[in-house]
């Protein structure tokens, strides 16, 4: 099961640089095409080629700010559960006082 999800997430994550390798090179080289006016068929691809690669830089940072998210409430919760297990009794320790 985890080594078909690393496949899929391989997969996807190649799909997602060929797209957006695919948006650069479009755009780089279309950028200085002779436009023909209002209803420009390159301009209106470059277009929609820019608001798929602001689409996927807006994922890509929710992505980074959940997994950082997730990462810190995880270190968090390790301090908290260890600091609550360090008690005499948790420990076990004989108090001889």
């Amino acid at each position: 099961m985890k080594r078909a999800r690393r496949t899929i997430a391989a997969i996807a994550a190649i799909a997602v640089v060929l797209t957006l390798s695919a948006a650069f090179v479009f755009v780089a080289l279309e950028a200085d095409h002779d436009c023909c006016g209002h209803g420009c068929t390159v301009c209106s691809m470059m277009a929609a080629v820019k608001n798929v690669i602001k689409a996927a830089a807006l994922i890509t940072l929710t992505m980074l700010i959940y997994e950082t998210t997730l990462r810190l409430a995880e270190r968090v919760k390790d301090v908290l559960i260890c600091r609550r297990n360090e008690t005499p009794v948790a420990m076990k320790t004989k108090l001889l006082n």
